[in-house]
């Protein structure tokens, strides 16, 4: 809120220099509050264009239905750790002779998928080596699948023989993963979901040979892969039924106004689903309604979409680092071919999806080509054109204001007649209510109750109200009323719109608005020596 007192606040001044010892009245007309209401300020500027026409088009756009695949949460987290024991008749271990070892697997247990091949965006790989070995030890280490410009991830080290009584000497390594790209078969290139770490180990040159016992602990080798974020992943995809739990988006731009009715006269909105996924899609919608929170009331949509099978290609992508160009499924929903005026008759602020998807409902057609890209999966969207013509019913705006006189002007006010003045354009007739709200917007008194403004008037010529209709209504500012205003830290102003009776409905123009100001027309005090 502006605080108009600047007037107010110069007599106060003379007030404070100067004694009072002779008191005249004198009126003083001061502005103390401003709102200015438009279609704009009520939907957000952003979410209204204006036509060639200058009416004014409310334009939504929303991800409705996200489609998320259980087949990444195996690429987040994954550890294996392999202790070595001796498992064959006791042995003489020479220096210098490398040691035999079986790979170790990792094992990446994906739902429904056979991955042969992913690209890191990001990730981290912490190795590490322990040995209870009383013989200074030389480790080769390498993930011959998982690569970097060709170059498998891999390092050598030293370990430090160990002595009895002390803790497992310990080696250890950290990678990045990014850019590495993960060849998922095995070394054997037969498999999916599955990397093989080799570890070579032996004892140093120069050390005394060492006799190990059957069943003996060696050494223990620790992979842990942190934080997986792969740009994307090849394979197959199982024949599966995706577990989508309904969903509901948010539409903020009609949450702001309430109404018990509004009809609009044409509207359309377009649903689009994008398959960025490498494998078909099979599409049931199975329910699409509207939802006003306050009232709990829901308007089913009646489309020929609804419980109809329909069948979406896969993606084109070309196996690089860009997204794949998505195959997109589109259905427009307009006043003609639905029952949409109803369905956006109670102002809904949450559209509710239900919807049936099977992935590769054929099977495994593509040969393992089959390929997901995390950072742009399936989805629908809603994009919704609303003209702002409509006839309404107790359609309401608001305005919040902040009141922030001080209490030594309240001191100057002896008494006080305060007016509610403007002008509006809109082609509604208004109630108006004026309320006085303390710090935690609880109503501590109304001000102005059911104030009727005249709506403005259209020309019958162009249809378009041209010309402002000025409004204004007193109120005597009583002592109890004072009390109350001094406890007062916001004004609320409301405003109920109308259709005039027997009104046909009415464009929005971008010109329309509602302006507001309280003044206040009051005795003051004034001394002087």
């Amino acid at each position: 809120m502006r605080k108009y007192v600047f007037f107010l606040g110069m007599l106060l001044g003379l007030v404070a220099c100067n004694p009072a010892e002779t008191n005249w009245e004198v009126e003083a007309l001061a502005p103390l509050m401003h709102s200015r209401m438009t279609i704009q300020n009520l939907v957000g500027d952003s979410s209204v264009a204006v036509d060639p026409n200058g009416d004014l088009i409310l334009e939504i756009q929303g991800n409705a239905l996200p489609l998320n695949l259980d087949t990444l949460s195996a690429f987040r987290t994954l550890a294996v750790n392999d202790t070595f024991y001796w498992d064959y008749p006791a042995i003489t271990i020479y220096p210098g002779i490398d040691m035999q070892l079986p790979p170790i697997y990792m094992n990446f247990y994906v739902p429904n998928a056979e991955m042969v091949e992913a690209l890191m965006e990001g990730g981290k790989i912490d190795v590490a080596v322990t040995s209870s070995i009383p013989r200074k030890m030389n480790f080769r280490y390498s993930i011959p699948m998982a690569r970097l410009n060709g170059q498998p991830i891999g390092f050598s080290g030293s370990l430090a023989a160990w002595q009895p009584g002390q803790n497992p000497v310990a080696l250890s390594r950290s990678f990045n993963l990014a850019g590495h790209k993960l060849d998922l078969r095995g070394l054997d290139l037969k498999g999916s979901n599955r990397l093989e770490i080799l570890v070579v180990p032996s004892i140093a040159a120069g050390e005394e040979p060492l006799n190990v016992q059957q069943g003996q602990a060696l050494f223990t080798i620790s992979t842990q892969f942190t934080d997986m974020d792969p740009l994307w992943l090849r394979g197959a995809f199982l024949s599966q039924d995706l577990d989508i739990p309904a969903s509901m988006t948010a539409i903020p731009e009609l949450s702001k106004l309430s109404a018990d009715a509004v009809q609009f006269d044409r509207a359309s909105l377009v649903l689009r689903l994008e398959n960025t996924l490498g494998a078909e899609l099979k599409v049931r919608p199975r329910r699409f309604w509207a939802e006003r929170s306050q009232t709990g009331a829901q308007v089913d949509l009646q489309h020929a979409i609804i419980n109809k099978n329909v069948w979406i290609d896969r993606a084109v992508w070309n196996g690089g680092v860009g997204a794949p160009a998505p195959k997109t499924y589109s259905w427009e929903i307009n006043h003609q071919n639905s029952n949409i005026l109803d369905f956006l008759s109670a102002l809904p602020d949450k559209i509710g999806v239900e919807v049936d998807v099977s992935v590769n409902p054929m099977g495994n057609t593509a040969g393992f080509m089959d390929f997901v890209y995390p950072d742009a999966l399936p989805k629908f969207s809603i994009d919704a054109r609303l003209p702002l013509k409509f006839a309404a019913q107790n359609l309401a705006f608001s305005d919040t204001v902040a009141w922030t006189l001080q209490e030594t002007e309240y001191e100057a006010l002896k008494s006080a007649t305060l007016w509610l003045k403007g002008e509006t354009m809109f082609p509604f007739e208004t109630r108006l209510l004026l309320e006085m709200l303390d710090g935690s917007g609880q109503v501590l008194d109304t001000l102005i109750q059911n104030m009727v403004v005249p709506s403005g008037q259209l020309n019958p010529n162009t249809g378009q109200v041209e010309q402002a209709m000025a409004f204004n209504q007193s109120v005597e500012l009583t002592e109890a009323r004072l009390q109350v205003l001094k406890q007062t830290e916001f004004f609320k102003l409301r405003a109920f719109f109308n259709t005039p009776p027997g009104g046909n409905v009415v464009s929005m123009k971008s010109h329309y608005y509602m302006d507001f100001k309280l003044v206040a027309r009051a005795g003051i005090n004034i001394g002087f020596n």
